[in-house]
């Protein structure tokens, strides 16, 4: 490493970084769980819908809030692009992993 090529490395860094910070950004905007009504939104189905499809077990929610049920959001985007309801919770259950964090 040249102490000439120093400027362009620290350019480099800040523009990763400044990448990484959209990125972050736009994650986080994004909730993790969602509800039927976001749910049936996300997947382009009806409300009522995605209520029969989690009685007769074809999806199963991954949470819940008081007697809610909630379903993460990459189990949703796997059940859109066709996987079976199962190789998504596989998927989920092996890759989706969260810390808990006291605020």
């Amino acid at each position: 490493m040249n102490i000439q090529e120093l400027p362009q490395i620290i350019q480099e860094m800040q523009r990763r970084i400044a990448d990484l910070e959209a990125r972050l950004a736009i994650n986080e905007s994004k909730p993790t769980y969602l509800g039927y009504k976001d749910a049936a939104e996300f997947l382009g189905l009806s409300y009522n819908t995605i209520k029969v499809k989690v009685s007769q077990g074809e999806l199963r929610p991954q949470r819940y809030n008081g007697r809610s049920p909630l379903f993460h959001r990459e189990y949703l985007e796997r059940i859109a692009q066709g996987w079976a309801e199962s190789q998504a919770m596989e998927y989920i259950n092996s890759n989706c992993t969260e810390i808990y964090t006291k605020p």
